[in-house]
């Protein structure tokens, strides 16, 4: 649950052509992702967000320096209302 006034923030891994998913790393247990790794696109997100009377207060694209890219989105109750999350 959110609460009246609260934020929701989403940080969703954008897809890379040229890019693993799944960042290669000496932590072995990390690889184990890779099978139930879904990267889940930003409009179907923010979609799913609108349909529960959520408003977008802000969007933005970010890029590391390893070269993934990131949407972040901040999302807010209508009106100041409790809201259960999306997808929940």
């Amino acid at each position: 649950m959110l609460n009246a006034g609260g934020s929701l923030v989403a940080v969703l891994q954008l897809p890379s052509s040229n890019m693993n998913p799944i960042t290669p790393s000496p932590y072995k247990s990390l690889g184990l992702l890779d099978v139930h790794m879904r990267l889940v696109p930003e409009d179907y997100f923010t979609s799913c967000a609108l349909e529960t009377e959520f408003v977008v207060t802000s969007t933005r694209k970010v890029q590391t320096t390893g070269g993934k890219r990131f949407f972040i989105g901040d999302y807010s109750a209508k009106n100041g209302e409790q809201k259960n999350e999306p997808g929940s």
